[in-house]
């Protein structure tokens, strides 16, 4: 994983990752808090992504948005290297939120 933005609110996001997963390695379930989501661009490869309780395959081309507070993981199942981009932006909540 290289980050190769952070902090880059003038721009909308968070951060921006350059991701690498060797076969049959893992970025883990996980959950973010309620006030970002994270948008996986596949670039190459195979993966199995977990959205919650639903598991779908994903290879290039494929854009997945992972929703505030969603729990989501992804797995290398293909035999290259799965290359992704993991673009973080920030959710606008109005006052009552």
């Amino acid at each position: 994983m290289f980050r190769a933005l952070a902090n880059c609110g003038d721009l909308g996001c968070n951060y921006i990752d350059l991701v690498a997963l060797e076969p049959n390695t893992s970025i883990g379930l996980h959950r973010h808090g309620p006030h970002d989501t994270e948008i996986y661009v596949i670039v190459e490869g195979l993966g199995e992504m977990t959205i919650e309780d639903e598991t779908l395959f994903v290879t290039t081309g494929d854009v997945v948005v992972n929703p505030p507070n969603g729990t989501h993981g992804l797995v290398n199942v293909g035999n290259i290297l799965l290359k992704l981009v993991v673009i973080d932006v920030p959710v606008a909540h109005d006052a009552t939120s």
